[in-house]
């Protein structure tokens, strides 16, 4: 088992509050739950589990590039939105940027550039930055 203890940039703080972020792996299985600690006390706030299937492809056709994270629970949630509302595969190339671990965000796989220009169309109402990636 794999503990990861990641901070959270964004989301609200009060009087001093911190919320923090804790990944759990287990074979294919992660968990992320969210506390906020305010005056030394911890409150769990949410607990969100996620089911990864992991394998390794061979990059060929076109994708959409959706982001560039450094924190894996912010792309975590991001593609499990993706899945659910565009119902199409969802890719991760992690990466390493000046020494530091990033995960890029991909939807969708297309033989031709046209057809992802296409579906673009739809992503782009949601993800107004995303762009078409050529995967070689």
């Amino acid at each position: 088992m794999v503990k990861v203890k990641i901070e959270v940039v964004e989301g609200p703080v009060f009087n001093g509050s911190k919320q923090v972020t804790t990944t759990n792996q287990t074979g294919n299985t992660q968990t992320v739950t969210q506390t906020t600690q305010v005056d030394g006390q911890t409150q769990q706030t949410g607990t969100e589990l996620y089911d990864i299937k992991v394998s390794v492809i061979q990059p060929k056709g076109f994708t959409i590039q959706i982001g560039n994270y450094k924190e894996m629970v912010n792309m975590l949630k991001i593609a499990s939105d993706l899945k659910n509302s565009l119902k199409k595969e969802v890719q991760v190339q992690v990466t390493n940027v000046n020494s530091e671990k990033t995960y890029r965000l991909f939807v969708g796989n297309f033989s031709t550039r046209k057809d992802a220009e296409a579906f673009k169309e739809k992503v782009i109402k949601l993800y107004p930055d995303c762009f078409i990636v050529e995967l070689k």
